[in-house]
């Protein structure tokens, strides 16, 4: 585990050492929300002297089959970690949209056709390595080789509906060296976290022949009012359908250019670099959330929602953690900004904000939030998409933050105090049900009065990109 966060982000003059804290013995310091599966981890050592299948419940004849088809395909390092998520359970969760589990949801990633150019043994192996280490997922794009050249040529008029004509951009902006889709990967990743059926689900449909994913969402979960929710559903450009007066069945799809990317991370991957399922998941993600106006050649997003070309705002990233996980959440913002961008206050005071993430986590839920770079005058110079998976508290109840970034070529959690965090923290999104808002069912239709404000607001003005 690496303390602090990284200094494109962070003042190491501030550097903590949260050592002290972990050292410490007391019943306090263990209080932990760090993982929901670590007790699933704590094993006995007889416990491997068993069958794996018997002992982790593998036990239907259905079950037994898939689980022998896929070990066999396995090198040995993916069977590995394949045996990870046998022994700890993971492998039999159904916590997916429509309660497929992961063996099921890997099974059909066996056995079911790949997209053309993804191979069906990489996909298998990233999807089971990246469950079994969330922390590998990366936002870091890779090169275009020359052999793939001519492939992004004939494909660079290929748009989305809301994406501006080709020559918008030149070639040369295919080269990303500093990846927009932080949003995007910090979803993927508390997907894998938390739900990592529905990541395997997501993964199977998205690197399919005909990559989409269709998702259930309660229009509640959105707004209170049905109308408002489908408005918003409307506003985002979104694919679905009404299936009752209650639920909306929303496909999500990456964008068109996708393809290409997970093509050449198939054939072409460099360490640290995405593998093709973080390039379609982090498409998709920024698809839905960009008014289905991304394009991952350029890793620009274009629509009406918003003036930035880069990332996206935190009322969208709102809007994609809502549908992803079918859960009502409320982006709280904590920094108040003026109009020169800099900043000048709070919104809530540093316990406030400690507790809400906190009992977040305590309720099993992921922090995705977003932290701002500010210079020597408090002016913000960029921002960052960071999330906050656990924490720990000294006898003294000083606290110290667990956080993943998926832009720091780390594959492992780092830590960071909540005196350093939080000050930084501009946004987070939060459980609407942790949050003592007075009744308002206009709440989440405020989502939209925010976009049209920020639409006429000069671009310096119109919000920080994530």
């Amino acid at each position: 585990m690496v303390n602090s966060l990284g200094s494109q982000y962070f003042n190491y003059n501030n550097k903590i050492e949260p050592a002290s804290v972990r050292g410490k013995t007391t019943e306090a310091s263990r209080l932990s929300s760090y993982d929901s599966r670590q007790n699933l981890e704590q094993l006995s050592f007889g416990a491997f002297w068993k069958s794996r299948l018997f002992n982790n419940n593998v036990s239907s004849p259905d079950d037994k089959q898939m689980y022998s088809e896929i070990e066999k395909s396995l090198d040995r390092e993916t069977k590995a970690n394949f045996d990870k998520l046998t022994d700890t359970g993971i492998i039999l969760q159904r916590n997916s949209n429509d309660g497929s589990s992961v063996l099921e949801n890997l099974y059909k990633i066996l056995k079911n056709p790949r997209h053309d150019g993804l191979e069906t043994s990489k996909i298998l192996s990233q999807t089971i390595n990246t469950l079994a280490n969330p922390h590998i997922i990366t936002q870091s794009f890779g090169d275009i080789p020359p052999e793939k050249m001519r492939d992004v040529i004939l494909a660079r008029g290929v748009n989305g509906k809301n994406q501006p004509p080709e020559n918008t951009f030149n070639l040369e902006a295919t080269n990303v060296t500093a990846s927009s889709c932080c949003v995007a990967a910090s979803v993927e990743f508390s997907l894998a976290h938390k739900k990592p059926a529905e990541f395997a689900r997501m993964v199977e449909g998205l690197t399919s022949q005909n990559p989409e994913i269709k998702t259930r969402v309660q229009l509640d979960k959105i707004t209170d009012k049905p109308a408002d929710s489908l408005s918003i559903l409307d506003d985002f450009k979104t694919d679905y359908k009404l299936l009752d007066w209650n639920t909306a069945e929303v496909t999500i799809k990456p964008d068109k250019n996708a393809i290409i990317r997970a093509q050449i991370q198939n054939d072409f991957k460099d360490p640290n670099e995405r593998s093709s399922v973080d390039v379609m998941m982090q498409s998709a993600l920024m698809n839905l959330g960009s008014e289905d106006a991304y394009n991952s050649l350029v890793d620009k997003r274009f629509g009406p929602l918003s003036t930035n070309n880069e990332g996206l705002t935190e009322f969208e990233k709102t809007f994609v953690e809502t549908i992803v996980n079918n859960e009502s959440k409320i982006s709280l913002t904590y920094q108040i900004v003026d109009d020169n961008q800099r900043i000048v206050g709070y919104n809530y005071d540093f316990n406030a904000v400690q507790k809400q993430l906190i009992d977040s986590l305590n309720g099993g839920s992921d922090v995705i939030i977003g932290i701002t770079e500010a210079d020597e005058s408090n002016r913000i110079i960029g921002g960052h998409e960071i999330t906050v998976i656990g924490y720990q508290q000294d006898a003294d109840g000083k606290v110290v933050f667990t956080v993943n970034d998926t832009d720091d070529d780390t594959n492992m959690p780092i830590t960071v105090s909540a005196s350093e965090l939080i000050p930084k923290i501009h946004h987070a999104g939060i459980p609407t049900k942790l949050v003592n808002l007075p009744p308002q069912e206009e709440i989440g239709y405020q989502i939209l009065q925010e976009y049209n404000n920020m639409k006429t607001q000069p671009e310096e003005q119109a919000g920080i990109p994530i």
